[in-house]
């Protein structure tokens, strides 16, 4: 008898790879100790996928900041649309949407200095 193990073929008589056991006796799987003491818990959690409220309430505030500077941004592609809506009877869904804008344009003088340049430059 050959003391090579045997292999597997498929319909074309190609041989298969052949799966060795290792040459090692495997060892029980034991649960594992936690390797960071709990006075390090931001990055074990984090490795774990689990998140502390710190880290939520700063991606929270960094989402409004970005949503918010991006929704101020969009005035300047979007002034007709919101000039149309607001004074010659369009959407009062676009007049309603930009009417923070003008509320907060009215009351920081700079703040409207800088929207009134900012559409300039888009409808110029």
């Amino acid at each position: 008898m050959s003391d090579s193990p045997p292999t597997e073929t498929t319909k074309g008589d190609q041989p298969e790879a052949v799966k060795t056991p290792p040459s090692s006796p495997r060892q029980p799987a034991s649960p594992q100790a936690d390797p960071l003491p709990s006075s390090q818990p931001s990055a074990h959690r984090q490795e774990r996928g689990e998140y502390t409220w710190g880290g939520y309430l700063r991606f929270l505030a960094q989402r409004v900041f970005l949503y918010s500077v991006l929704y101020v941004l969009s005035i300047g592609p979007f002034y007709w649309q919101w000039y149309g809506s607001r004074f010659v009877g369009g959407s009062a869904v676009v007049a309603a949407f930009y009417q923070p804008l003008v509320i907060l344009a009215e009351w920081v003088p700079p703040f409207r200095d800088w929207i009134d340049w900012y559409v300039y430059l888009w409808i110029a």
